[in-house]
């Protein structure tokens, strides 16, 4: 513990409010806006934080600041074991100790307390599937672009959505994010702005085909202001009405999947259309630079995944060595 005791930073409050606050009930209705949250640009990377601490914080009952400060190495382990326990996975196991970490540094930066608890704590290694999940062949790709009526409203948002999958090679939670003004012109052509991990923006030139499906969806709807969601969803909306990255996955993807017999594939979902596009964009001939922009990748290796263009030799020597 250190010599001096500093003031609580405002994110620990917060943290420790409402449910769990004791010496810091009084602060109970502060929202989670401190320092150490603000510095996640993405409110999902926030909420997913702050529900990770609080899940450490009733394990072990802190209900006080003091509490918290005096966290030992073998409370960590515990939580750990606990989550095994529970049978977390590998990857939830890294997320909940990377929080964690993340908090206790902040607090050290702060000189709350002198070390951090978590960093000698060995975390699961995960296999990573980048790269690894299955890509659709042209002709899956083609009959799933199909699939959706284009004589409904839902239909023709359908076909967009899976457009901007399967040429644009979005993620989920960057086709959500999506708003009306990121389609849009610039020096005469027409581009896609993409919000992506660590909001991170990046500008694309856009498809001619899923321009086309985007045009037709948008033209049978009211005209909105740039700010507006650009994927509605058609029931059951909240909020500003923008269709969730769960209703992208099961009522999309997944639905017109099903009436394809494409559910059976390993993984089948929006990231092995992802998958498919960066393969397919590689294999007719962009190179990897190109590719790892336009996918949102922070690491050229992480593209370099998708390149099977030099598999397949491989696999035809071997058939050609054997049957003779």
């Amino acid at each position: 513990m250190p010599d001096r005791i500093h003031p609580v930073p405002s994110a620990l409050q917060e943290l420790l409010a409402p449910e769990q606050a004791s010496d810091l009930a009084d602060q109970a209705g502060i929202q989670m806006q401190g320092e150490w949250l603000a510095q996640f640009l993405s409110p999902h990377s926030r909420r997913a934080y702050a529900a990770d601490v609080r899940d450490f914080l009733r394990f072990r009952q802190i209900t006080s600041a003091a509490q918290l400060q005096s966290v030992q190495m073998g409370e960590v382990l515990a939580w750990r074991l606990h989550l095994q326990q529970q049978g977390a996975g590998a990857a939830t196991q890294r997320r909940k100790l990377s929080a964690l970490a993340s908090l206790f540094r902040y607090l050290c930066e702060r000189q709350w307390i002198t070390a951090n608890p978590v960093q000698a704590v060995r975390r699961p290694v995960v296999q990573s599937y980048e790269g690894q999940t299955p890509a659709l062949s042209e002709a899956e790709a083609k009959a799933l672009l199909e699939a959706p009526s284009d004589t409904t409203l839902k239909g023709l948002r359908d076909r967009a959505i899976l457009a901007m999958l399967l040429f644009q090679g979005l993620r989920r939670s960057e086709l959500v994010a999506l708003n009306r003004g990121d389609v849009h012109r610039d020096r005469g052509r027409w581009r896609l702005r993409v919000r992506g991990k660590g909001g991170r923006m990046r500008q694309l030139p856009l498809h001619k085909q899923a321009l086309e499906r985007i045009q037709a969806y948008l033209a049978h709807l009211p005209v909105a202001g740039p700010a507006s969601p650009l994927f509605l969803a058609l029931r059951n909306a909240r909020g500003d009405g923008r269709l969730s990255a769960q209703s992208i996955y099961s009522q999309v993807v997944r639905r017109y999947g099903a009436e394809l017999g494409l559910n059976d594939l390993p993984w089948f979902g929006p990231h092995v259309m992802r998958a498919t596009a960066a393969t397919q964009a590689l294999a007719q001939g962009a190179d990897l630079a190109t590719v790892q922009h336009w996918l949102g990748h922070t690491s050229i290796q992480t593209t370099r995944a998708y390149d099977r263009r030099d598999r397949a030799p491989q696999v035809a020597a071997l058939q050609l060595n054997y049957g003779d």
